[in-house]
């Protein structure tokens, strides 16, 4: 089984920097982020951990979106260029691809 127009996108706090976002403007960051992208997919996954990034460990939040419409591509990309600007962002990460799912052996043999 496959779920083509899968979008994974990932944030960092920019912990270590002269510029770390504050608690507030993190907690607003997810949030935006989240608005922006459960608009154009269906959200299957909205977690945060620990990223690395140049060498450095920071706060990282990441989204998967699947059943994303190829024609709403390019302005999700904008909105993603747009979102960076506000919150001062070198860049956004994003994945966009299909996921397949492997099944088991006893998936496999039935």
């Amino acid at each position: 089984m496959e779920k083509p127009n899968t979008v994974v996108i990932s944030i960092g706090r920019n912990v270590g920097k002269t510029d770390t976002l504050s608690l507030g403007d993190w907690a607003a960051f997810k949030s935006h982020l989240r608005a922006t992208a459960f608009r154009y997919g269906t959200p299957v996954f909205a977690g945060q951990g620990t990223g690395v990034y140049e060498g450095r460990e920071e706060e990282s939040y990441t989204l998967i979106l699947t059943d994303l419409r190829p024609d709403v591509w390019p302005t999700l990309r904008a909105d993603l260029v747009d979102l960076a600007d506000v919150y001062d962002q070198e860049a956004i990460a994003v994945t966009h691809g299909t996921v397949q799912f492997i099944p088991n052996k006893e998936e496999v043999q039935t």
